[in-house]
């Protein structure tokens, strides 16, 4: 009895020894609804209200591992048609149509800036960042189904919530817009995208965990007896 109670002890003190780093082990959030914000503006000056639309795909992954924090993946699709009223016209445009966009990426890297839980803020880079979109507009001339279409680096604020299973990407700049022979700064469009989802932790700690579980309920139990 003494040689299996050692043994158990032995057991349980080992499981949780490799049980206790998985409370920082690495955990990987997956989303999969969200909403997107629209900004307009020009040198830097905001010229429409912000429009908010749903996003009509969302595919995102990142995994908090501290030792190397990455966004593992990113697909964001928003379908339209999505105005964008301009407060003030531009080049003779009063309204920007988003018809649709897209958004792909393989990898990214995080920065921490602030660490958490309950939030944890990132500076986030992703290199390429894949943006597809299609805009028109009522103007002189009008434009007609423009398809955007760029590749290029893209960085931004991240922000996690553990509390809310939230994921925010902010600053992500889907394009801008200079009608030939305009003789000022070109009309940006940005985009803040805010999702919803749920963490899944690495399964190497859950293992963990309910071996170190099992170990001390079999200690436990053979102590009564």
């Amino acid at each position: 009895m003494h040689a299996k109670l050692s043994f158990l002890v032995a057991a349980a003190t080992a499981a949780l020894l490799f049980a206790a780093p998985s409370f920082a082990a690495p955990i990987r959030y997956e989303f999969d609804s969200g909403f997107v914000t629209l900004t307009a503006s020009v040198g830097g000056v905001a010229i429409a209200d912000p429009v908010t639309a749903s996003l009509s795909g969302t595919q995102v992954t990142i995994d908090e591992d501290p030792m190397a924090p990455q966004l593992v993946s990113i697909q964001l699709d928003v379908a339209g048609p999505i105005p964008i009223v301009l407060t003030t016209p531009y080049a003779g445009y009063d309204d920007i149509v988003l018809e649709s966009l897209s958004l792909s990426g393989s990898s990214g890297l995080l920065v921490p800036l602030t660490p958490g839980p309950p939030t944890a803020e990132y500076f986030f880079l992703v290199n390429p960042l894949a943006i597809d979109a299609v805009v028109s507009a009522d103007g002189p001339p009008p434009i007609e189904s423009l398809a955007v279409g760029t590749e290029a680096p893209a960085s931004g604020s991240l922000f996690v919530s553990s509390e809310l299973n939230q994921l925010s990407l902010s600053g992500i700049t889907i394009g801008s817009f200079a009608p030939f022979g305009v003789d000022s700064p070109p009309l940006v469009v940005k985009a803040d995208f805010v999702f919803s989802g749920s963490p899944i932790p690495e399964p190497n700690a859950a293992l963990l965990f309910l071996v170190g579980t099992l170990t001390l309920t079999s200690w436990t139990r053979s102590k009564r007896t």
